[in-house]
């Protein structure tokens, strides 16, 4: 809080880097709830929150459906003013998941493959 504090009067920006509030059954996670951003939210400037790797990078699937990210910012966005403070992580990447061994495995698909 003291640190918030002395860059905002520094006319400073802090900007906190949050998980997502809920998993991919919309359940809240508890890693980060309503209650922490109500407590920080006079404190932090904008808060990131991290809506990639829905599934993770070991699992088939969406990275990054836009009904999981918009749950999330619905979630965390317990009003409109805060609202206009969260930022959204969003993926610029793909997996490609490896078949046909014993062990499941993905990786990135980057720019840089193509």
């Amino acid at each position: 809080r003291v640190h918030g504090d002395i860059l905002h009067r520094a006319k400073k920006v802090l900007i906190l880097v949050v998980p997502p509030a809920l998993d991919g059954n919309l359940s809240a996670t508890g890693a980060f709830t309503r209650e922490h951003i109500n407590i920080l939210e006079r404190h932090i400037s904008l808060f990131s929150l991290m809506t990639y790797d829905f599934q993770g990078y070991q699992n088939e699937g969406p990275i990054s459906p836009s009904y999981w990210i918009l749950e999330n910012v619905r979630y965390l966005a317990t009003s409109e003013q805060l609202a206009t403070r969260l930022l959204t992580g969003i993926n610029f990447y793909g997996h490609i998941f490896h078949s046909g061994s014993s062990t499941r495995r993905s990786e990135a698909i980057t720019g840089s493959n193509y």
